[in-house]
């Protein structure tokens, strides 16, 4: 292809200035294409997050086959969610110019070798909380709906704001607090009034000693707690996602939080087969197709939150678990 003319007059010097110019526009990402992305990926976690939800009750209390072991299908999805970035870092390697050399093992060993290790333990603790959410989530399901449990879990637009606030400094307008105080209200007086009408009716599928344990307003408390953990460790996840943007990638940092992830649920996962005292030594006793889209959705489900945290915000991510309310 013949290479495009120029001004006879002009230097070497100006023309390498504008075929630079070029190169730079063709790399760019205009605010409204970032936007329209951003907008798909709050949308379809948006979808993954209340099927999911759906279907994790689902199969685990509603279906005929027998109950799967919940920790299995959490460790799958880490175990899903750390292949594909291991993946991906040997894949992008070339995308960094001080990996564009190096082999896969080299890329692989700059992910531990990088940054000093003490960094490197920062991300097992949202990696810590995750996996204990993640879990906590079966039992968030047997004492409440799928709805009932995603109207709850807007609370982490409360908690997240105030996070943000507090601990990354970020600034929020008089109207935007006010939509929090509003919303805090709304899911306040939305379950008080369900759980009135609906007390007898509200019985959870599992008994517990406390009376409090037995009551209709266990599942909601421990909703609220679960949706302020929840969101510590998505701002402090957003924390880590955002240091060193230039040289490290999200796969990077993902292969990180999911290797620290997969190590704390397969520890429990042992430890909770040796204290049982009746198993059936199949770690996939009790799985159907449901419990196989199940473990499908929470590796989509981590790796949205992922992609959204280190390339816009929490406020995105709270964005998503308001519109799987409406879906």
């Amino acid at each position: 292809m013949a290479s495009p003319s120029l001004p006879p007059n002009w230097s070497d010097d100006e023309m390498d200035d504008t075929l630079e110019g070029v190169a730079d526009k063709r790399k760019v990402v205009t605010p409204r294409k970032k936007g329209k992305v951003t907008f798909l990926y709050v949308v379809l976690l948006s979808l993954v997050m209340s099927l999911g939800n759906v279907l994790m009750r689902w199969s685990f209390l509603g279906y005929k086959s027998p109950r799967y072991d919940t920790k299995a299908v959490v460790c799958l999805q880490e175990l899903i969610k750390l292949s594909i970035s291991y993946l991906c870092v040997a894949r992008q390697r070339k995308d960094v110019p001080e990996h564009a050399n190096k082999t896969i093992l080299q890329a692989y060993a700059h992910v531990w070798c990088g940054i000093p290790f003490r960094h490197i333990l920062r991300y097992g603790i949202p990696a810590m909380f995750y996996a204990i959410m993640n879990n906590l989530t079966y039992i968030f399901l047997q004492y409440e709906t799928p709805a009932e449990l995603q109207v709850l879990w807007n609370f982490k637009i409360v908690a997240t704001t105030f996070l943000l606030s507090c601990w990354l400094r970020r600034k929020f307008a008089t109207t935007q607090w006010a939509a929090v105080l509003v919303l805090t209200m709304g899911v306040v007086f939305a379950e008080v009034s369900h759980y009135s009408a609906n007390a007898p009716a509200a019985t959870p599928k599992v008994k517990g000693k406390h009376p409090f344990v037995n009551s209709v307003m266990f599942g909601p408390a421990l909703t609220l707690v679960g949706a302020t953990v929840m969101s510590f460790a998505n701002v402090y996840c957003e924390s880590l996602y955002k240091e060193d943007e230039e040289t490290e990638t999200l796969w990077i940092k993902n292969v990180r939080l999911y290797t620290f992830g997969a190590a704390f649920n397969i520890a429990g996962f042992v430890a909770n087969e040796r204290l049982q005292t009746s198993h059936h030594g199949n770690p996939f006793y009790g799985f159907n197709v449901f419990t196989c889209i199940v473990v499908f959705s929470g590796s989509c489900t981590g790796l949205i939150i992922g992609f959204l945290l280190k390339f816009v915000d929490n406020i995105a991510v709270i964005h998503a678990d308001a519109l799987a309310t409406i879906f």
